[in-house]
């Protein structure tokens, strides 16, 4: 089979960090039962000055028995999860190096040319962890190809899982769109386009309808009317790619990052999908702000669409 696929794992010895390797290793094997192909890379990057289980110094990546000894411990941390799911079992490539983190992964990106990093979204605090505020966050500012940032609850990708996308209107979001097509089309999953309409002001007025934003008053109905007349006519231009997918639109009014949160949880969704960049306009998933916000609270695995070039 050719390679179409090229899935960047970063570990660090973190429950956070297998659960990454485990949807990584899933999304191999999806490619895989589809008669696709993926090439799966893990890598280990071994901070200068961290303390690492198995070795009691200072470890030296140029010292040849430190490096052994950390490729046996990261495949034996692998192995957890080949052992309880036996049918993922995929061969992979380690790649070992010394830095940073937040650094050396997009460099390792870059240069195998990946298309997608995976990521937990949070990592232990002695190692080289991929924590939101350090790896996870930095990538997700500027990530050099589709991310993924991983939640324990992993998406079930058997059983017609529920995918939402946000949907501002930027390139950013078409781009993100795009992306949950995709992967709704090969897991037959039920797409939700959510978009948040973000009056700054009271959302509820007395009677019920009429929102307050930037000194004037707005109908928040008619809002929702045209948000959904707009994305109806993006999902148009889309329709040659949609095959079977079965997608809702859901459109709230709220503060985006709580909202999409809230919505993610209340209706049960297996994986949220943003752009890396919004606009700053009513309802943004801007990545400084309130895409960063969705990742940190979010009750499921969020995906991050490449930024729009």
């Amino acid at each position: 089979m050719e390679c179409l696929m090229k899935i960047l794992i970063g570990v660090d010895f973190s429950e956070e960090s297998l659960n990454a390797a485990a949807q990584g290793f899933a999304m191999a094997t999806q490619l895989r039962a589809e008669q696709e192909d993926a090439e799966v890379f893990v890598a280990y990057i071994e901070g200068s000055g961290n303390w690492h289980p198995t070795i009691k110094q200072k470890p030296l990546l140029d010292n040849p028995e430190n490096r052994l000894k950390i490729e046996k411990h990261t495949r034996e941390f692998l192995q957890q999860h080949f052992t309880q799911n036996p049918d993922q079992q995929v061969d992979y490539s380690l790649i070992i190096e010394e830095g940073h983190a937040r650094k050396k992964l997009p460099e390792i990106a870059e240069r195998i040319n990946a298309d997608w990093i995976f990521v937990g979204r949070s990592g232990s605090g002695a190692l080289a962890r991929m924590t939101l505020g350090s790896t996870s966050y930095t990538l997700a500012n500027a990530p050099p190809c589709n991310l993924a940032v991983a939640h324990a609850n992993a998406p079930d990708w058997q059983n017609s899982p529920k995918i939402a996308v946000g949907i501002d209107f930027s390139e950013a979001s078409t781009a993100a769109l795009n992306l949950a097509i995709e992967i709704a089309r090969k897991a037959k999953a039920q797409l939700h386009l959510v978009h948040v309409i973000f009056p700054a002001g009271p959302v509820n007025m007395p009677n019920g309808s009429i929102a307050y934003a930037g000194g004037n008053y707005i109908d928040v109905e008619a809002l929702r009317t045209r948000s959904s007349h707009d994305i109806k006519a993006l999902m148009k231009a889309q329709q040659a790619n949609l095959d079977d997918v079965e997608w809702h639109i859901d459109v709230l009014t709220g503060y985006p990052k709580q909202e999409m949160v809230n919505f993610a949880a209340d209706n049960d969704i297996d994986a949220i999908v943003l752009g890396t960049v919004g606009r700053s306009a009513l309802s943004n998933f801007l990545l400084g702000s309130v895409a960063a916000g969705i990742v940190k609270h979010s009750p499921c695995t969020v995906y991050l669409s490449a930024p729009a070039t």
